[in-house]
């Protein structure tokens, strides 16, 4: 019986331990990996004023993925030209 009181007290030991690291850490298992990412849809218009919207994927300032939805109108406002897609 003393042989397996000591194995489980050393296994709880190593767990309380690992638990204890990872706790003080800044070691984020889901991270701000998770923040950083996001996606939105927008429609982007060109000089003649036709306008598609597309699926805008960001990871933080960085253009993921810009994938067009398939919606398209015909406008003339033209505002969103030079705009920053990921900020």
């Amino acid at each position: 019986m003393k042989k397996q009181e000591k194995i489980l007290s050393i296994l709880l030991l190593i767990l309380v331990v690992t638990f204890l690291i990872l706790s003080i850490s800044n070691l984020n298992l889901t991270g701000n990996a998770v923040l950083e990412k996001y996606a939105y849809t927008k429609a982007i218009c060109n000089n003649s004023g036709y306008c598609e919207d597309f699926l805008i994927e960001c990871n933080g300032q960085n253009l993921d993925k810009l994938t067009p939805t398939g919606f398209a109108i015909e406008s003339n406002n033209q505002e969103n030209l030079n705009e920053i897609l990921c900020d």
